[in-house]
């Protein structure tokens, strides 16, 4: 009997021998089917195509179940869980994280023992729950900073930095990101690097630091458009919105925060499209389109009470309170408040606690209640107060300039190495230019008599050159001075004899046909005598300005003035045309707006620009003027999405020799010389002119001073 076992154990260890390949080949290909789906989720996640992303997430993790790749499946199982954060499904995003952090325990791996305790965190944070959020953050960053893992370490520095700034715990949140960033420099982390000034940028806006806030937020938003990140645009996007609402330059706030609900949309990020909405509602809120904001408020407090965002809900009842306190409706006001203060209270949300206090003071004032009106509004002076007393102020200065003076001595000990580096590498060169001079010496002496002959050809030839230029160029100033007169008497033979042909039949008509004339004929007669007056007036300005530029009379007067001024002075001025056309024109200042130049000439320049942007751009379209600082000069923009211009036109523009006028798209004519004219007055006070169009889709017109 025994010899029958051990000859059939001896059976099944050659069949298990001969079948080992095969089993190695499987599982090899088991491997490589889940690392393709992975990676192909990854793609699709980047570009913010969950639904696919999911999908092959899911076939990646179904193929490491049966395979028992765990660590890989914990890394699936976090990819999965952001995908159901992303959409609002925190049940399903908190059931994946938790096998994953079974997982991870199971395997005693601590790198995704913290990766799935990080995913808890977030989990925790966006729903409002900070303390739970908090005791995650703590256990992750423990392992992060034991097993030296920097780029986690930084991910979890800048959420607890945030939730201490929600908590009003600024030089707590401070420090956190302080160390964050400092973090980001030495790994050269791009994404890590933009969500580093992302937080940054939050925590000034909460100082009311909106300047600071504003460079740190836009410099957030330009790494993330060089890296593709979709989501992080539309972070920075949404929070510039707020900055500029807080700056009350609504124009630039609705921009913002509908570029980011057009990406969220996009993308189907549910918390962001509700946050989006809920600060759209904000912006309507204060240019007082009440019911607008409150339609907005209710479609965000929908989503966010639907997919159980504590926080976000709590932010959208209480901008519900403030609205219906301004419709009059006090009951519905105070209902809003208090349930709002109920989630501040309990999570110790000290600012939205005082912000709470003091709309339901508010709403108690406005409707009678004068006792619970003095109750709340002593409760709001008391923790106001305490939240931005002069010891907090005090220490953020403090903390400040010890970051500040921490990144002073980094960069002092970089430029020391640099210097060393380039210390070595020039006596380096030094050596090779002895050596190179030395054979140079002897090929100088052996090259001189051939270089004497060859200079005296070369120096007569350059004469000749230089005769045959100047009679090119006086060529071209004679061709130039030829089409400036032709162009000067076809406007004066044309341009100015059609007009006084019409304004002579016109008040012919008058004058003899007055009596027999309708009320509306004259009318009509009148207006066309006004409009082709101030056309031959225009017309005639402009000529004369040019024939000021043409004989040299011109002299700007060059000082320093606030563009700012003159754009707004241009654009009441205009502003009627644009009405009846319905275009809307939007402003925008970035940086300094003190320039040096003749002002009379920039508003000269401007009201020609932007009413060229009115006349070529359709009925409801929008005009933007920009000033930028670019520098140390001012850069003044005039963009429409109007008609456009071709290539071949836009060699044209400023040649007088070929210039020609174009009808707008309400049939308005124009002299031909308005272009003309602004580049020579540019060119006077020392800037330059350019222009950047695509037919169909719009202009920019630009000058630099």
């Amino acid at each position: 009997m025994v010899k029958i076992i051990k000859a059939l154990s001896l059976i099944l260890i050659l069949i298990i021998l001969q079948q080992s390949p095969a089993l190695s080949q499987h599982v090899n290909d088991q491997y490589k089917k889940a690392k393709e789906s992975f990676d192909l989720g990854s793609e699709y996640d980047h570009k913010c195509n969950y639904g696919l992303a999911l999908n092959n997430y899911l076939k990646a993790a179904s193929i490491q179940e049966k395979s028992g790749d765990k660590a890989a499946l914990v890394v699936t199982y976090s990819r999965i869980g952001e995908i159901y954060d992303t959409w609002g499904n925190y049940e399903k995003a908190f059931d994946y994280h938790n096998q994953g952090l079974e997982i991870s325990k199971a395997l005693g791996n601590k790198e995704l023992t913290a990766l799935s305790l990080y995913d808890i965190g977030i989990l925790y944070d966006t729903e409002g729950k900070y303390s739970l959020a908090l005791s995650y953050y703590r256990q992750a960053k423990e392992i992060y900073e034991k097993i030296k893992n920097k780029e986690g370490l930084v991910k979890v520095l800048l959420n607890m930095g945030n939730i201490d700034r929600l908590l009003s715990n600024f030089t707590e949140s401070f420090d956190y990101c302080r160390r964050a960033i400092n973090i980001t420099e030495e790994i050269s982390d791009k994404k890590l690097k933009s969500d580093s000034y992302y937080y940054f940028g939050m925590l000034f806006f909460s100082l009311k630091q909106y300047d600071k806030s504003l460079d740190n937020l836009l410099n957030s938003l330009d790494i993330r458009e060089q890296i593709d990140d979709k989501k992080g645009k539309s972070l920075s996007l949404g929070y510039i919105g707020l900055v500029y609402y807080r700056l009350d330059d609504f124009n630039n706030a609705l921009k913002y925060h509908k570029d980011a609900l057009k990406i969220r949309r996009e993308i189907n990020d549910v918390a962001g499209i509700a946050t989006s909405l809920h600060n759209i509602g904000n912006v309507n809120y204060k240019i007082k389109k009440y019911h607008d904001a409150e339609n907005y408020y209710l479609q965000a407090l929908k989503i966010r009470e639907t997919t159980g965002n504590e926080y976000g809900t709590y932010e959208t009842r209480r901008s519900l309170g403030d609205t219906y306190e301004k419709l009059g409706d006090y009951d519905k006001a105070l209902y809003y408040f208090t349930k709002s203060l109920d989630f501040a209270l309990r999570e110790n949300l000290k600012e939205r606690i005082a912000i709470n206090y003091y709309g339901i003071a508010e709403s108690y004032s406005l409707k009678g209640d004068y006792k619970n009106a003095f109750n709340y509004l002593s409760k709001y002076t008391a923790l106001n107060d305490s939240i931005f007393n002069k010891d907090y102020k005090e220490r953020l200065t403090e903390l400040q300039i010890k970051y500040d003076a921490e990144r002073a001595q980094k960069e002092n000990q970089q430029l020391k190495v640099k210097q060393s580096e380039q210390s070595l590498q020039l006596q380096k060169q030094n050596t090779q230019i002895y050596l190179l001079l030395a054979a140079a010496f002897c090929g100088l002496i052996v090259s001189f008599g051939f270089y004497y002959r060859y200079h005296l050809t070369r120096k007569t030839k350059a004469i000749l050159e230089q005769k045959n230029n100047e009679i090119a160029l006086q060529k071209r100033k004679l061709e130039e001075l030829n089409a400036t007169k032709d162009k000067f008497f076809s406007i004066i033979s044309h341009d100015l004899k059609n007009p006084f042909n019409t304004l002579i039949g016109f008040s012919d008509l008058l004058v003899n046909d007055f009596e027999h004339l309708s009320d509306e004929d004259k009318l009509i007669s009148l207006k066309n005598i006004s409009s082709t007056s101030q056309k031959s007036y225009q017309l005639l300005e402009n000529l004369l300005e040019w024939s000021q530029i043409q004989s040299g009379k011109l002299k700007p007067q060059i000082l320093s003035f606030d563009v700012k001024e003159v754009i707004n002075e241009c654009i009441a001025l205009l502003e009627s045309n644009a009405k009846i056309k319905d275009i809307s024109i939007n402003k925008e200042f970035i940086g300094s707006t003190v320039i040096k130049a003749d002002c009379n000439i920039i508003k000269t320049v401007l009201r020609n620009l932007i009413t060229n942007a009115i006349k070529y751009t359709e009925h409801g379209g929008i005009i933007k003027i920009t000033s930028k600082e670019e520098a140390g000069h001012i850069r003044v923009s005039v963009q429409d999405n109007g008609i456009g211009i071709s290539k071949e036109d836009i060699e044209k523009l400023f040649r007088i020799d070929v210039q020609k006028s174009r009808v707008g798209t309400s049939s308005e004519k124009g002299t031909g010389l308005g272009l003309i004219l602004c580049k020579e007055f540019i060119e006077k006070c020392g800037g330059e002119i350019s222009v950047e169009s695509e037919p169909e889709k719009g202009s920019i017109f630009s000058f630099r001073i």
